[in-house]
């Protein structure tokens, strides 16, 4: 029997049957941005991979806040 391990490879982290995490999705996603951009990107995807195994409706939401600041970043830079 495998013991989860809950700091290394947190099941809500996990893509299904994959063997993908959401940390390597996000990495690779956000590598070329800007720091700012690439928090908010990683924090959109983060909350949007694990809603369904986590927080549901309320990471869907903090999803939307990331994104609005991220939308809000690139508007302002260009102007």
């Amino acid at each position: 029997m495998s013991k989860h391990d809950a700091v290394n490879h947190p099941k809500h982290y996990q893509l299904g049957n994959l063997n993908v995490e959401a940390i390597d999705i996000i990495e690779e996603v956000c590598k070329n941005l800007p720091g700012d951009e690439a928090v908010s990107l990683g924090n959109v995807l983060k909350y949007l991979i694990r809603a369904e195994n986590k927080n549901g409706l309320q990471d869907y939401e903090k999803a939307r806040r990331y994104l609005n600041r991220l939308i809000d970043k690139m508007k302002s830079k260009t102007k």
